[in-house]
């Protein structure tokens, strides 16, 4: 879920149709958590790696669902995320 109140500045999807269609395949592929996007989305280099990345992890790569979980985890324990 996204939040309203946050220390990273975050881009509003409505701004452009190119967001609108990252948004809506961000919420159909990967996370129903917008602000992870919405914060990259303000740089279009780093935006257009993190989905370069995300595509790669989640459609090419041959490692198993459960690592990519086991490491999404540990970054978020790292990044001293709540859950």
């Amino acid at each position: 879920m996204s939040q309203t109140k946050g220390l990273l500045r975050q881009v509003d999807e409505a701004e452009s149709e190119t967001l609108q269609r990252i948004a809506t395949a961000w919420r159909n592929s990967a996370f129903d958590d917008m602000n992870l996007l919405r914060t990259f989305a303000l740089r279009q280099g780093v935006l257009d790696i993190l989905i370069g990345f995300m595509r790669y992890i989640y459609s090419k790569a041959s490692v198993e669902p459960e690592l990519i979980e086991m490491a999404r985890i540990k970054s978020a324990r790292l990044a001293g995320c709540r859950h």
